[in-house]
């Protein structure tokens, strides 16, 4: 919201707390749900890998 970034450059807040405190709590949610889907696509797709080079690198 442009009154919360108004207020905090009013206060003479620096830029990497105005991230901290006030961009990044608000994107919780967005990046969780980033998190668990990337999350979930690895998961898929690690049979593919073991699948491909049968357990391991070389012939660990």
């Amino acid at each position: 919201d442009d009154e919360i970034w108004k207020a905090a450059r009013i206060d003479q807040v620096p830029v990497w707390r105005i991230y901290f405190n006030i961009i990044l709590p608000q994107l919780r949610t967005v990046l969780l749900t980033a998190v668990m889907l990337l999350g979930f696509q690895v998961v898929r797709s690690f049979d593919v890998v073991v699948a491909l080079t049968n357990g391991g690198p070389g012939y660990a």
